[in-house]
């Protein structure tokens, strides 16, 4: 295969000077072609590259949110084993403490590890129909 440079025969002037300004817009040439073609590679992977960012971004965000519910679980879990959760406590205090829980379905909140779905710890608060505990159940279990 010939490079763009010998396919184009630039003639022999008894001048040098002639021949290197020819040689050198030859070469420019070159040069801007394969600036051109690593442009519309560039352009061309962009899209995919700033698709591959967004999801490392989104995969952090995550993580921090997982965590950010663990350290709330635990902190729940602790409540409940040293009582300082106590019954008659207000569902706003609560889900303010705790965040929101995993599952609320007839005056029940259920929590859990953000990341256990079947095993694990799992903690039930029952509520009257005035939104103020009335019983917490604990519940673990460990391996499907």
């Amino acid at each position: 295969m010939m490079s763009l440079s010998e396919s184009i025969r630039v003639p022999q002037l008894r001048r040098g000077t002639r021949v290197f300004f020819r040689q050198r817009r030859v070469n420019a040439a070159a040069c801007a072609l394969s600036l051109c073609a690593m442009l519309v590679f560039v352009a061309g992977c962009g899209q995919p590259l700033r698709s591959l960012m967004e999801l490392g971004a989104e995969q952090d965000a995550l993580q921090r949110h997982a965590a950010s519910q663990s350290d709330r679980f635990a902190g729940l879990l602790s409540d409940v084993k040293s009582g300082a959760l106590a019954v008659g406590t207000a569902r706003a205090t609560i889900i303010d403490r705790y965040g929101e829980p995993v599952v609320e379905r007839d005056g029940t909140l259920l929590y859990r590890a953000p990341v256990a779905f079947f095993e694990g710890t799992k903690v039930y608060l029952d509520l009257d129909a005035a939104g103020v505990l009335k019983n917490i159940r604990v519940i673990e279990r460990s391996g499907p």
